[in-house]
């Protein structure tokens, strides 16, 4: 294995650690209720970071590791809130979530929004930001993402400073941000009439 692979698999094994999967092509969207908590759906593509390192690395997967991305794909479909999660080949899947979280809690990488009640009383709704060192190793696997996300206040919220790329219309309530690079971070923060 070369030194760039060992430096590019160690990258991609710490900013991964709470899961492998990158998000690719997508939507997600969150429902924000006033307490914080959310309904969050999830749908389009996703790569397994270090399965596309070993591609990289050695042309393809072995038909061991193919089959291992398979049953994982088995595995995670039968969890709570997956719609969907299936095994494409060449280390992506194409997953549909829709599940309740918590404020403050992401529970896997393919959680692109995050809630957490400032001391203020204020709410800060995020997206997490890869460091740079593994953003350039993601480009160098391929891996780019290329979606959207959507969020939907509380209609008791009035928001106090936000970076969307669209906001809320006659037709659409959410604010939305088109996302293209995993520099992109988006900040919503608002705060609930008394």
């Amino acid at each position: 294995m070369s030194r760039t692979s060992f430096t590019l698999i160690g990258c991609l094994t710490a900013c991964l650690l709470s899961g492998c999967l990158v998000p690719e092509q997508f939507k997600a969207a969150a429902n924000i209720r006033a307490d914080g908590s959310f309904i969050y759906r999830y749908e389009g593509t996703a790569m397994h970071a270090l399965a596309a390192a070993q591609i990289a690395e050695h042309g393809s997967l072995s038909a061991k590791d193919e089959a291992s991305l398979r049953q994982d794909a088995e595995k995670e479909a039968a969890k709570p809130g997956v719609k969907k999660f299936e095994y494409l080949g060449n280390a992506r899947f194409r997953v549909e979530l829709e599940r309740e979280n918590r404020s403050g809690k992401a529970s896997n990488s393919l959680d692109l929004i995050s809630v957490r009640q400032n001391k203020d009383g204020s709410f800060t709704v995020s997206s997490p930001v890869l460091k740079e060192k593994e953003q350039k190793a993601l480009a160098q696997l391929g891996i780019l993402p290329a979606g959207v996300i959507s969020v939907t206040l509380p209609a008791a919220a009035h928001v106090i400073s936000h970076n969307a790329s669209s906001t809320p219309g006659i037709f659409d309530k959410s604010y939305a941000w088109k996302v293209s690079s995993f520099a992109q971070k988006l900040e919503l923060r608002y705060r609930l009439a008394n």
